[in-house]
């Protein structure tokens, strides 16, 4: 899930790539609604066909991050690597026993 425009997509996918497999990516210049809209987060679940629940949102702005717990997603509000590990391990650890899944590389959103 991305909130770049369209003339940065050159430049921003090949990184996207290089992180690993990628299922689906959601661009918001290619939908309509950036983070923070909430019908951006209800896309991403609809998507990936999980539970908003299972969505596991990390991103550098907190506004973001609100949105997306308000929709029933987790979230990690990155600051850093060690710090938006933490709270990923805590958010899996806290996840019931069905498949984990989230949005961007491998899912994570960004």
């Amino acid at each position: 899930m991305s909130n770049n425009v369209v003339e940065w997509e050159v430049y921003w996918h090949p990184m996207v790539e290089l992180a690993g497999k990628v299922d689906f990516l959601i661009d918001s210049c290619k939908v309509g609604f950036p983070k923070p809209d909430p019908e951006i987060f209800r896309l991403a679940a609809r998507t990936a066909d999980i539970a908003p629940g299972q969505c596991v949102l990390v991103d550098d702005l907190a506004v973001n991050c609100e949105a997306a717990k308000a929709e029933g997603c987790r979230a990690a509000h990155f600051r850093d690597d060690r710090q938006a590990l933490r709270e990923l391990v805590v958010h899996h650890r806290q996840q019931e026993p069905t498949q984990v899944r989230a949005t961007t590389p491998q899912h994570v959103a960004i």
